[in-house]
């Protein structure tokens, strides 16, 4: 779709590229009738991969999609194939909701770089105790994401989190199951080696992504996946207080410490229970319209519309780290 800014792609005007990945890119549209913003996913075809295989993964990832109804999950509003006006090759498109506000690992990133640390803890905690919601509505339906990371956390602009990229995800009845997928520095040992993936696979990428957020660095920092692999089966973690320069509430670490047990029956059995513990050891402060505002300068980003003092967050069980 390069070169095709503000041309039609099936009723949706496009207006820019947000992203590229190695699989395909990222867009920024508008539906026309409606006057709505919305993300359009491409797949690039090239090598040995086919329309066929590549409209596949896309039906794949937008079915997935569809079983989910939360709204800690990003939704799916379309799926198709595009052909443009000048070009000869059709391409598999998705179209999804456009979330308004940020991925989490590019806020820990311009956090860092406006103000020199991580999150405060609570709201690390915060944020991937709404995430799990988003993950346990996956599970519920049968669905294991196996790609959890900060950059697929979405964090809106009014701090809610939403989860999205289930283009790797597992269905019950046959997805590609016994093939390895997922992003390396947050893997469950049982991904490298094509094992049997479930819900708690979710658990240990989730605990790493907090462990990311709190730090700034991945659970086991080594290159090369046989390394990383070693690495996520067999070593100990460094206790995220360590890591931080600051210490971590001990009943937080130790609900990382279970996310990342090596074996899967030794953590959490799904995401829904590790929202539970973390709601059990976060203590969050009242979220004032003062407080968002001091969140979002910190993170040099537009602050979201104000608000009334009626509809400030009142939340209850870690203090500001």
């Amino acid at each position: 779709m390069g070169g095709v800014t503000g041309r039609d792609c099936n009723g949706y005007q496009v207006w820019g590229k947000l992203s590229s990945g190695g699989m395909g890119d990222v867009w920024l549209a508008r539906h026309r009738a409606l006057a709505l913003p919305v993300i359009i996913k491409t797949i690039r075809i090239d090598g040995d991969a086919t329309l066929a295989q590549a409209d596949q993964m896309m039906l794949h990832e937008a079915r997935v999609m569809a079983r989910l109804a939360s709204p800690r999950v990003v939704r799916v509003l379309d799926v198709g194939h595009w052909r443009p006006e000048d070009g000869v090759t059709e391409l598999p498109f998705l179209i999804e909701e456009y979330v308004d506000g940020i991925d989490l690992g590019e806020h820990e990133r311009r956090r860092r770089a406006a103000v020199g640390r991580a999150m405060p803890l609570w709201a690390a905690a915060l944020a991937c105790a709404e995430a799990a919601l988003g993950i346990h509505a996956a599970h519920q339906a049968g669905v294991v994401h196996r790609d959890v990371k900060p950059s697929n956390l979405f964090l809106h602009g009014h701090g809610d989190v939403k989860v999205g990229d289930f283009g790797v995800a597992v269905l019950p009845s046959g997805g590609p199951a016994g093939v390895p997928a997922g992003t390396p520095a947050f893997m469950a040992p049982e991904q490298f080696v094509g094992g049997e993936v479930t819900p708690a696979a979710d658990v240990y990428a989730l605990g790493a992504t907090l462990y990311f957020l709190l730090t700034g660095r991945v659970p086991f920092d080594v290159e090369g996946d046989a390394k990383l692999w070693r690495a996520h089966a067999t070593q100990p973690v460094v206790p995220p207080s360590m890591r931080r320069g600051s210490p971590v509430a001990p009943a937080l670490e130790a609900v990382i410490a279970r996310c990342l047990a090596k074996h899967p029956v030794d953590r959490y059995p799904d995401c829904g229970a590790l929202g539970r513990a973390l709601d059990e050891v976060t203590e969050v402060p009242a979220w004032t319209e003062g407080d968002g505002r001091r969140f979002w300068t910190e993170a040099r980003m537009q602050p979201p519309p104000a608000r009334s003092a009626s509809t400030s967050v009142q939340t209850a069980p870690i203090r500001p780290g």
